[in-house]
């Protein structure tokens, strides 16, 4: 993971579930997964990247760019 030095870490403790907590170490292990893949190849589609992320919303845009692709190629 990479950590900004410039941020300033706090003494304030906030209370979540662990069910939240397991989500957002799975939405960060997954930001870690695209960013290690670009870095690495260089390059992946917006497609890819929505559907690793795996958010209700980017599934949803992962979604409608399949819909758009099939609609360009003439596939109904």
């Amino acid at each position: 993971m990479i950590e900004n030095k410039n941020l300033k870490q706090s003494d304030r403790t906030v209370k979540i579930s662990q069910y939240r907590y397991e989500q957002l170490l799975d939405i960060e292990t997954r930001v870690d997964v695209v960013v290690e893949r670009i870095t690495r190849e260089k390059y992946m589609g917006m497609e890819e990247i929505l559907r690793t992320l795996g958010t209700e919303l980017a599934i949803q845009g992962a979604e409608e760019m399949k819909e758009e692709e099939r609609k360009r190629n003439g596939e109904e």
